[in-house]
């Protein structure tokens, strides 16, 4: 499999790590092709967990349980434009992850109404607007659906976005902006560890200890 950092310019999602179940990597960046069990690690939008403890078993293999009964329920346009095609994949991935997550009756309908709403681009180009971009849809998808049950994983989601666009090598954030965006890290990630979801406490608290935009999946820890 490729490595992230390999795909860096075009911007990566967070990473539950476990070593011993073989779990999806569901990467948006990466598309579906890298839809398969990789190294024993679950990818959950470019940050790998690994080391996670022995009462993370169960909740680990119920995602993985789900992840094999997921159908997308995204469609594409057959006048879809490249960016749209190229995408799409990516936006499977997000709705599979989150699937696989939210552990609820009406799960697959959440899954594909974020998956379909947020803007998900095919590639960031390096560029930070791009993943504010990502961010700031994602905000508008709470403000339409303020009760949803995916709510932490969407302040997760976002608290990644603004630490990447913080990263980014073009397009710079700067004097205000960098300091809205920092204070924006950290009250999505408060927001975020309202989560009960096992996995999503655990990658929440890792993002918090250690901001990046990704990881590689050899890099030791």
């Amino acid at each position: 499999m490729n490595t992230v950092p390999a795909r860096r310019l075009g911007g990566a999602v967070a990473v539950l790590g476990v070593a011993a179940l073989g779990l999806f990597v569901s990467n948006p960046r990466l598309g579906a092709q890298q839809s398969a069990p990789v190294q024993k690690l679950v990818a959950i939008d470019g940050i790998l967990l690994r080391g996670t403890p022995a009462t993370l078993k169960p909740a680990v293999a119920r995602y993985w349980e789900r992840a094999g009964q997921f159908q997308s329920r995204l469609t594409l346009p057959a006048d879809a434009a490249f960016p749209t095609r190229s995408a799409f994949g990516k936006r499977q991935e997000v709705e599979r992850s989150l699937f696989a997550l939210f552990d609820v009756p009406n799960a697959a309908e959440l899954a594909a109404q974020f998956s379909r709403e947020v803007d998900i681009l095919y590639e960031w180009e390096g560029m930070a607007s791009s993943p504010l971009q990502e961010a700031k849809s994602a905000l508008a998808f709470l403000n339409r659906h303020p009760g949803t049950p995916i709510a932490p994983f969407v302040h997760f989601f976002v608290a990644h976005r603004y630490v990447c666009a913080d990263e980014m090598p073009y397009g710079e954030l700067k004097g205000n902006q960098k300091r809205e965006v920092a204070e924006g890290v950290q009250s999505e990630l408060a927001l975020a560890r309202r989560t009960s979801h096992p996995l999503l406490t655990f990658v929440v608290a890792d993002l918090t200890q250690r901001p990046r935009c990704n990881d590689s999946l050899d890099m030791p820890r």
